[in-house]
């Protein structure tokens, strides 16, 4: 198993400041899975690396090789349009998501950002 591989997938799960239970649930693997890959017993399947990769937004050309970005960079031109148009009617909820997102770090931004895109798009493919 390669080292390096092993370190990108701790820094993955520390990135989003997981334990080894709660990492393993979100790909669908036992806690005991994860340990015997962080420890290089077991090498991850390709499977595992794509499921990685899905669940937390991962540039999987980075995570098998270190090259490149680890996070895959949002495309921001349809979330900020969206939230544009939310800018101009005096909603409470609104305006406090957009004080809490005004705190975050870049990185958590970045998270925020993915989950609310994924319930824009799964809203509209339910409203077709």
């Amino acid at each position: 198993m390669n080292d390096e591989i092993i370190k990108r997938i701790i820094k993955i799960r520390n990135d989003f400041k997981l334990n080894q239970a709660n990492f393993a649930s979100k790909i669908n693997l036992s806690r005991n899975a994860i340990t015997f890959i962080e420890t290089g017993r077991r090498n991850p399947s390709d499977r595992t690396i794509s499921d990685i990769c899905r669940e937390f937004n991962v540039n999987e050309h980075w995570l098998r090789t270190g090259e490149g970005e680890p996070y895959i960079q949002l495309e921001t031109n349809k979330t900020i349009a969206i939230s544009a148009s939310l800018l101009g009617q005096h909603d409470p909820l609104f305006e406090s998501i957009v004080e809490v997102y005004s705190k975050l770090n870049d990185f958590n931004k970045e998270v925020l950002l993915t989950i609310m895109e994924d319930i824009v798009n799964t809203y509209h493919s339910k409203k077709e």
